[in-house]
């Protein structure tokens, strides 16, 4: 099991001190004193008695440094590091030759890369190994998470211990997966203020979210894919699932930038050891390409939410239209008959949304899922309406439904309207897919987005007396028939759910 190591961003010596102790509050196993980031330092005061055992680092200029330092001035603070104890000292590829081995501490050889990842990678590994190190670390800059995987690969083929990280968003998963591929250490930051590195998460987010203390090569491995999918919650509500479970696994977000090939990506991550991934914006349409069998229900949708991996095929199916069906059920009132507790007559047309008219907005995934479950097993009329005509008209013509362009929605009665867009979603709180004009007063207004949970849509749909349905419901169930299907057990729900408020709460 690799360790988590605070890397401290701070002033003073005295502000150190009071970050290592936070640093051993939140759970971390060692602290990285960044003393180029530092206005002032007194070393002996920072090692002596100190809470943590230390990473010191003093940062070259072409490194990332924050502080300008003669390098004979600069290798004599490290090399004093060691001699006051240190446990470990941090020095650039180029200037190790420049580092006095006294007392125990080891010397970790680095090499930063901020602009994107060498192509030469095992050499460059293979030079760090070269001069001594006791511990080899690249930190390199991935433009989408497909080149995090030569990272986890070169891990098991070194002789000795490494550290290796992907910076940015692209590479933040990495900070965790690493660990599952046997990495010496990783950096967690104590606030997302306090960041030293772009795409640092933070020590208590790691432990206590992630469980990042306790992942080893048996850790199961899953995750979501999307974009964007920094703000994703699902990664708080399987977590959460899993620790609930006592199971040995790991959830991450993954951005795969819109445009990238989604179905590539998902078969290599697959090969590479995950055994479920979900599937967000824009990318569930292009993930059934991916799989070698895709279940009834996603193939009739034509977008797939779920990837499992078994017996090393890719399974895909679709969660979404069952999630949304039973939330639309609950809003009217009537038995959900995509609950399989529920014991009552599914043919029984007298609990169906029979004869409702529900007006969904949007074409992509989201919305081919909820229009297909709505009319499939809901029973009910359903109305497109989409900004692009073109796609518009292709969805409803598929799902045999109604089309409507979006300027066109004036005069239509409709019991239920359903935002299957991104309009709304956080950072874009303002945007709504609906003018406030022509939400219906008395109809049931349901948004899919769940962040933030009363977004601008449901907040106008509220002030025209409409009832009103979050994404937050749909969400949970979406997730927690996926931690079924890759686990076989029941999820835990309300576990869950409470995972994704108290997230929310946290923002």
């Amino acid at each position: 099991m690799g360790l988590i190591c605070a890397s401290l961003n701070v002033r003073t010596t005295p502000e150190a001190r009071a970050a290592m102790l936070r640093a051993r509050a939140d759970g971390a196993d060692l602290a990285e004193l960044r003393l180029d980031l530092m206005e002032e330092f007194d070393l002996e005061a920072l090692l002596a008695a100190r809470p943590l055992p230390a990473v010191v680092t003093f940062r070259r200029m072409d490194q990332g440094s924050g502080h300008r330092l003669g390098e004979g001035k600069r290798l004599a603070i490290l090399n004093r590091a060691l001699e006051l104890g240190a446990e470990y000292v941090d020095v650039e590829l180029g200037s190790e030759g420049g580092i006095v081995r006294s007392g125990p501490g080891k010397v970790i050889v680095s090499q930063h890369d901020f602009g994107g990842v060498p192509a030469d990678l095992d050499d460059l590994a293979r030079r760090i190994e070269a001069t001594g190190a006791d511990i080899v670390k690249l930190a390199v800059t991935p433009r989408d998470p497909l080149e995090c995987l030569p990272l986890y690969e070169l891990i098991g083929r070194l002789r000795k211990p490494a550290i290796v990280i992907g910076m940015g968003e692209a590479g933040a998963a990495s900070r965790l997966v690493a660990l599952r591929f046997g990495a010496f250490l990783s950096y967690g930051a104590l606030a997302p203020d306090e960041r030293t590195a772009p795409g640092q998460l933070s020590v208590a987010e790691m432990v206590r979210d992630y469980r990042a203390k306790s992942i080893s090569p048996s850790t199961r491995l899953f995750g979501v894919i999307g974009d964007p999918i920094a703000h994703s919650l699902s990664p708080a509500i399987h977590n959460a699932a899993y620790r609930e479970l006592g199971l040995d696994a790991l959830y991450v977000g993954l951005r795969v930038p819109a445009g990238s090939d989604a179905a590539e990506f998902i078969r290599r991550h697959a090969d590479s050891g995950f055994e479920g991934l979900s599937v967000t914006l824009p990318h569930k349409v292009a993930a059934l390409g991916a799989a070698d069998e895709v279940d009834p229900v996603a193939a009739k949708i034509g977008a797939a939410n779920t990837i499992t991996v078994r017996a090393g095929q890719l399974l895909a199916a679709n969660t979404d239209a069952e999630a949304a069906v039973g939330e639309l059920a609950r809003a009217f009132g009537v038995p959900d008959r995509t609950d399989p507790s529920d014991p009552s007559d599914p043919t029984d047309p007298s609990d169906r949304r029979s004869g409702k008219t529900v007006l969904v907005l949007g074409a992509g995934g989201a919305a081919r899922a909820v229009a297909w479950g709505l009319s499939a097993l809901g029973r009910a009329r359903v109305v497109i309406a989409n900004r692009s005509r073109e796609r518009g008209l292709n969805l409803a013509a598929e799902l045999r439904a109604e089309f409507r362009p979006l300027d066109g929605l004036a005069g239509l009665a409709y019991d239920a309207v359903v935002n299957a867009t991104p309009q709304g979603m956080h950072p874009n709180v303002g945007e709504t897919p609906l003018a406030a004009g022509l939400i219906r007063p008395g109809s049931v207004v349901f948004d899919t987005v769940y962040n933030p949970l009363e977004t601008r849509l449901l907040r106008e749909a509220k002030e025209r007396g409409a009832r009103t349905v979050d994404g937050l419901g749909m969400f949970v169930a979406q997730g927690a028939r996926q931690v079924e299907l890759w686990t076989g057990r029941p999820a835990p729900r309300e576990i869950m759910r409470r995972a994704a408020l108290e997230k929310l709460t946290r923002k």
